[in-house]
């Protein structure tokens, strides 16, 4: 998502909420592509696979009511936010692996 979003803001011209819906059904499908290729040779806990999907599914229905209230502008700068804060919290958690 932090990839897709971007690219179809800038390269596909995309407005901010088709990007995120567009970027959702894709990660939406990698993650089934995933899913299937993953039973084929371990077993999943379904109690914790249905409290994932469940939170997902709810996630999806509360931002999508969201959205339509928030400001594309304020969508954009919480997106930029959001990717920072990833962004700091994998090099703290990386430091380790390039202080050798």
């Amino acid at each position: 998502g932090f990839l897709i979003v971007p690219a179809l803001l800038f390269f596909g011209g995309l407005a901010m909420r088709e990007a995120v819906g567009t970027s959702l059904i894709v990660i939406a499908a990698n993650c089934a592509a995933g899913l299937a290729g993953h039973l084929r040779y371990e077993s999943i806990d379904p109690k914790v696979t249905g409290l994932v999907t469940a939170a997902a599914v709810v996630g999806s229905i509360i931002g999508s009511r969201l959205s339509g209230r928030v400001p594309a502008v304020a969508l954009r700068k919480a997106f930029a936010v959001a990717i920072l804060l990833v962004a700091a919290f994998l090099m703290v958690q990386n430091a380790p692996f390039f202080m050798r």
